[in-house]
């Protein structure tokens, strides 16, 4: 069903990263745990835990989800008539919309409870104001390529996978892949793969 307003909270134990896509509606995430990277253009912006991001609908991005993480999603329709922010960017929450959507994963879904919590949330949606600001980390991430050492290592295997798995959705043969990011050695592609993704390349 597809609904005019909705909350749901997901937890990814892999790797996930989403193809760029236009968002069909407006998004209003809330990352529990974890780290999730949101490309727009040729930015990356990062949420780290309690950090929160609007983006609107028709915005041209792509999700990355690193393993562990928890994110809560507000999904609104664009056939919700009230005025939402048309750009994307950070937002600071207030302690009203923290607190909905910290119960909003404790009530039953659709229930009549949820849908007023909901209500609530939406209004608030009306009045954020999304910052386009950049931090230090992601500018780092920014910079990031496969040879650079700037980022935690966990972070810097992870995009690595990432990368490796773009370039073989693209076409790439496994064995380049495995020269160019993993200097050769499969074995250990394989096993960073596994535990990253779930699965080898």
């Amino acid at each position: 069903m597809n609904y005019a307003i909705e909350f749901k909270r997901e937890s990814f134990s892999h790797l996930t990263a989403m193809a760029r896509k236009r968002s069909l509606k407006h998004k209003w995430l809330l990352v529990r745990s974890g780290l999730a990277l949101i490309k727009m253009g040729k930015q990356e912006f990062c949420l780290q835990p309690n950090q929160s991001f609007w983006i609107p609908q028709n915005s041209l991005c792509s999700i990355t989800l690193f393993p562990g993480t928890q994110l809560d999603t507000l999904d609104v329709s664009v056939r919700v008539r009230e005025t939402f922010p048309y750009s994307a960017g950070y937002v600071t929450l207030s302690a009203l919309s923290l607190a909905i959507f910290n119960k909003l994963a404790e009530v039953a879904p659709r229930s009549e409870e949820q849908l007023e919590l909901l209500a609530v949330l939406k209004r608030e949606a009306t009045q954020i104001r999304p910052l386009f600001e950049p931090s230090e980390l992601c500018k780092q991430l920014s910079r990031w390529s496969p040879q650079s050492h700037e980022l935690d290592k966990e972070w810097h295997m992870a995009l690595l996978v990432r990368e490796a798995q773009k370039r073989m959705l693209s076409g790439g043969k496994k064995e380049q892949v495995v020269s160019e990011l993993f200097s050769g050695d499969e074995q250990q592609c394989n096993v960073i793969c596994e535990m990253l993704l779930g699965k080898t390349l």
